[in-house]
């Protein structure tokens, strides 16, 4: 199994997950998508892997000897945030 660590806000990596979704409320869960890399075109092929509460989530099950990009989402009662940046890896 992999681990998709996701930091806690203010942390300044490539996979900083957004603060709060809007108006600066703390976020209730976050949303997990994953995609394979260099898919052309690369709209919309993302797939919904894991919603957690916490910031930080264990993914089982993910393919293996291919090149997987993530994002993450930030979601609380106003709405939902920007996509983080994307974390590419290979398992």
């Amino acid at each position: 199994p992999s681990v998709a660590e996701l930091n806690p806000p203010g942390d300044k990596t490539t996979s900083d997950v957004p603060a709060s979704p809007l108006y600066g409320a703390k976020p209730a869960a976050y949303k997990v998508q994953r995609r394979s890399a260099g898919v052309e075109p690369v709209s919309d092929r993302w797939q919904d892997v894991a919603t957690a509460i916490e910031t930080e989530e264990t993914l089982v099950d993910q393919p293996k000897g291919t090149e997987l990009e993530y994002r993450v989402m930030a979601i609380n009662k106003a709405g939902v945030g920007q996509w983080s940046n994307k974390m590419r890896v290979v398992l």
